[in-house]
């Protein structure tokens, strides 16, 4: 049982040189934590299309803005070495419970700021984020790391939700109204277990303060930014969310002759 603890404890490492940029984020999605964690896994349908894109047999994978860890313990099955990085010790406190329960020894998990990584330069194959980035202070920089540690012939993989960059916070009315709308629609496309742990996280205070001052990224400057910095990403976007937003997919592969 002593060693049980110990390997258990030893999962969470601090990111080295790297540092939470903004505390803020972190003391937010430490409160939400226990939320997140209560939602099935096909609470969003991008989970599934996320969760195909993975290619198997590749030897390092990051996940940028772990969570709760759903991601890393899929990404344990398909990679020899799986490391989840987030600035939250709320979310990492459950994804250290995840990845113990699965019994995935070959995930690693650090405190650490997606814009700021503290790895080496191509470093793993597979880099993802799954609805991170868009709380991330610096979009450029935090791509421009994920470039960076991204080994040629690599792999990146990015779900995102932007706007239009004109949608402001919704009256908290007009959450509430929005929420029970879902309810009913996630009830009859994913069950009432879904719909029910969706419905609890929106109408709870932490999430309805958390809706006041979310902002998606705006949809023209994900567009420009890679161009410029993942010249030949594939970019999908699925507009049918009832919000003014999209679930954006994002798919690069770094050039094999990329200098290192």
């Amino acid at each position: 049982m002593a060693s049980n603890r110990r390997r258990e404890a030893s999962v969470i490492r601090e990111g080295g040189p790297a540092r939470v940029l903004d505390s803020s984020p972190a003391a937010e999605f430490d409160r939400l934590a226990g939320h997140f964690d209560q939602l099935p896994i096909n609470a969003r349908g991008a989970h599934k299309e996320f969760l195909l894109r993975m290619p198997c047999g590749r030897a390092r994978a990051l996940d940028v803005g772990c969570g709760t860890g759903r991601t890393l313990v899929e990404l344990a099955q398909c990679f020899r070495e799986v490391v989840g990085i987030d600035v939250s010790r709320g979310m990492l406190e459950r994804a250290r419970r995840r990845i113990f329960a699965h019994g995935a020894t070959n995930v690693k998990i650090s405190i650490m700021d997606a814009q700021e990584l503290g790895f080496p330069d191509n470093c793993f194959s597979y880099v993802i984020s799954h609805t991170a980035l868009h709380h991330v202070n610096d979009l450029r920089r935090a791509l421009c790391e994920m470039r960076r540690v991204l080994a040629p012939g690599g792999r990146l993989v990015i779900v995102d939700i932007l706007d239009e960059g004109l949608t402001g916070a919704a009256p908290r009315a007009a959450v509430i109204i929005l929420a029970v709308a879902e309810f009913f629609r996630n009830a009859v496309s994913a069950g009432a277990k879904c719909a029910i742990a969706k419905f609890r996280l929106a109408t709870c205070a932490d999430w309805l303060r958390h809706q006041r001052q979310e902002q998606f990224l705006v949809r023209q400057l994900v567009l420009d930014l890679c161009q410029e910095l993942l010249p030949g990403a594939c970019i999908s976007v699925d507009a049918r969310e009832l919000r003014m937003t999209y679930y954006c997919t994002i798919d690069w592969h770094k050039p094999r002759n990329e200098p290192c």
